[in-house]
């Protein structure tokens, strides 16, 4: 899902933090928060949006290069991984830590290091 020119500078300018925010800010560390919190939004951050879904479908979009891949919980890990291409190019399976931050939510490999990400709306 493309956002037009407008929605998309809104959704920059605004900052939106994730609805009903009782988990504390800091890294997710079960799937149970990770599916409340980060499943079937839209996501964006500065050059690129994601979207993650239920059935484990995960789709990027990082300046025109698409990346689709499925998602797995790691539970010894507590981090989200993930398999997949970008623009068809395979990618290794790879684990991420996920954030909460006070404006939305973070995907790192390393903490801190990743860009945050700010909830825009649903998707199905």
């Amino acid at each position: 899902m493309k956002l037009s020119g407008f929605l998309k500078a809104l959704a920059v300018g605004i900052t939106l933090t994730v609805p009903a925010m009782a988990q504390q800010v800091g890294r997710i560390t079960s799937e149970e928060v990770f599916r409340a919190y980060a499943l079937n939004r839209l996501w964006l951050a500065d050059g690129g949006q994601v979207e993650i879904f239920a059935d484990g479908r995960l789709r990027a979009d990082w300046g025109g290069r698409i990346l689709n891949a499925q998602w797995q919980w790691d539970a010894q890990r507590q981090m989200m991984c993930r398999e997949g291409d970008f623009d068809g190019a395979a990618r290794p399976y790879e684990c991420q830590i996920i954030s909460l931050t006070e404006t939305g939510m973070s995907i790192s490999r390393f903490e801190g290091r990743g860009p945050t990400f700010r909830f825009v709306e649903a998707v199905e």
